[in-house]
């Protein structure tokens, strides 16, 4: 959380002018001050200051006058409301609702998190690949397994990582970048269990292909289309595959089953 909301008209509102009278010209700087510490801290996030003597009020506020007659001015001037050692920011839910609703957002997101993903059957392909080898089709060996899925998925500072990587190769792209449907892909892939550094060597794999950069083919939601797509540039980047190529770039995995063969007779 690095933001609050201040309304227009703030410094000419009646109180304000009333605080700073009695504080000097200060006196928005202290609020400002007040304001700043409850939205960066999670336990203050409603507005609650509860436990904090006037001394530590004016602390985080940067006051250095006399501390009693500093927050008994802002509860005067309508700024704090309560007693002593219970002190609340006053109407900061109203004046900033995404701030103070932020512990509410943040476990309803757990929770629609871990309903989304903590049912899911990661072991449904492998079963059904080796109901498939009941045909007369090889069996690819080993057995590709899915990506086990990260629970712990929507990390804020992973998905910004990713973005900010992509502009970084390409500065032009930040609307892309940001768009709604590339930070779900993004999410959706980390919660297949890749790593933000996964993805962004990925990145830098597909600005390596000399194929799709020159086919103009380099778009962050091509990247992260799907887990197939995120391997192969990874393997791009790391020189495991070409890159000047479509085949070499797209095509399909190639692979050997001769050791699969019956021996021959003597």
């Amino acid at each position: 959380m690095d933001d609050f909301r201040v309304k227009i008209g703030f410094l000419d509102h009646p109180k304000t002018k009333r605080l700073r009278r009695r504080l000097g010209d200060r006196a928005v700087e202290h609020v400002m001050r007040l304001w700043e510490f409850a939205t960066a801290n999670a336990s203050r996030r409603e507005g609650d200051l509860t436990g904090m003597d006037n001394e530590a009020i004016a602390d985080v506020c940067s006051f250095d006058g006399d501390p009693d007659v500093f927050v008994t001015t802002l509860t005067e001037c309508g700024f704090l409301d309560g007693e002593p050692l219970s002190r609340k920011i006053h109407d900061w839910r109203d004046e900033n609702p995404y701030v103070a609703t932020w512990a509410e957002r943040s476990a309803k997101s757990k929770r629609a998190a871990a309903a989304r993903w903590g049912n899911s059957d990661a072991g449904g392909m492998p079963v059904a690949m080796l109901d498939h080898s009941l045909s007369n089709a090889p069996i690819p060996l080993p057995i590709p397994l899915p990506k086990k899925k990260n629970k712990n998925v929507s990390n804020g500072e992973s998905v910004r990582a990713v973005s900010d990587h992509y502009v970084g190769v390409w500065p032009k792209r930040h609307r892309q970048a940001t768009s709604a449907k590339v930070l779900r892909l993004i999410k959706a892939r980390l919660a297949e269990g890749y790593s933000a550094d996964e993805l962004r060597l990925a990145i830098d794999g597909n600005a390596k292909s000399e194929f799709h950069t020159g086919n103009g083919h380099t778009s962050l939601e091509l990247v992260l289309r799907d887990a197939s797509k995120v391997d192969r540039f990874v393997s791009i980047a790391r020189g495991e595959v070409s890159g000047k190529d479509k085949q070499a770039t797209s095509g399909p995995t190639q692979h050997n089953y001769s050791y699969l063969q019956p021996f021959p007779e003597d």
